[in-house]
């Protein structure tokens, strides 16, 4: 539908909050649980709807940093900034993965509901109303944001969705906000950079251009990092009962 809530045949019936987030790979009883569980059930799942698998987020944090020779296991204190965060799936991702050894630099949500649940979520990991910007592509707030170890972006993934009824033309105009974005990346110059959207930027004949002008605008912005591309399937790839493909870009930073 076009809240994005998840029904279930069997059951007849919508999931709750609870089955939403079981089936995204959110921890029961967290942080991320508990905020969405003050909103209505209807509204959590609209929230989530959109997002990537928690546990298809963690294996691009996880690769990444393995990349980088970044350790959250041996102490390494690990500084995420995400843009177009939603309710924070991806800081749901880094929680899990670094077990809660990470703090939020800067976020970006300009949705009041979501925000709301973003802070009540994360602010255990130093995220502030200040921290949040109500636009991930305006200029002047990426240009004060500060330095991070992890950048993360996740921009609106509608225009390249096989469900959509955008043409090429249009969408290769959402394309320039990547760039826009990516200037906050080539100024702070993170140890990870992940790009994550629909898996027809890189499997769909009709939007290929657009996943290759994506990947232009990331190479142009740090063109001595390592990039890999990849299709992630959460059934194929980490063995979930949810078949959910994105596509994934990886940069890493050159280790010094």
């Amino acid at each position: 539908s076009r809240a994005e809530r998840w029904y279930l045949p069997g059951k007849r019936r919508h999931c709750d909050t609870d089955e939403m987030c079981r089936a995204f790979g959110i921890t029961v009883g967290g942080g991320l649980h508990t905020a969405l569980e003050k909103t209505t059930k209807t509204k959590a799942a609209a929230m989530l709807g959109a997002a990537a698998h928690v546990g298809v987020l963690r294996a691009g944090i996880r690769g990444g940093m393995t990349r980088a020779g970044i350790t959250p296991e041996t102490g390494d204190v690990v500084v995420m900034a995400d843009l177009c965060s939603g309710v924070g799936t991806v800081a749901e991702a880094m929680e899990q993965e670094t077990k809660g050894r990470w703090r939020y630099a800067r976020a970006a949500e300009k949705e009041k509901e979501r925000e709301d649940v973003l802070l009540d979520a994360w602010g255990v990991r130093g995220l502030t109303e200040e921290k949040v910007q109500k636009d991930a592509y305006d200029v002047d707030a990426l240009d004060a944001a500060p330095e991070c170890d992890v950048l993360a972006m996740t921009p609106e993934c509608g225009p390249y969705s096989r469900q959509s009824m955008t043409n090429l033309s249009e969408a290769k105009t959402e394309t320039k906000k990547v760039a826009t974005m990516m200037r906050y990346a080539a100024r702070v110059r993170p140890a990870v950079v992940i790009m994550e959207s629909v898996a027809d930027l890189l499997t769909s004949t009709r939007m290929r251009p657009c996943g290759e002008e994506i990947e232009q605008h990331l190479r142009e912005a740090l063109p001595d990092y390592e990039w890999r591309k990849q299709v992630v399937d959460p059934a194929r790839h980490i063995g979930v009962p949810m078949s959910r493909e994105r596509a994934f870009w990886v940069g890493t930073r050159p280790v010094q």
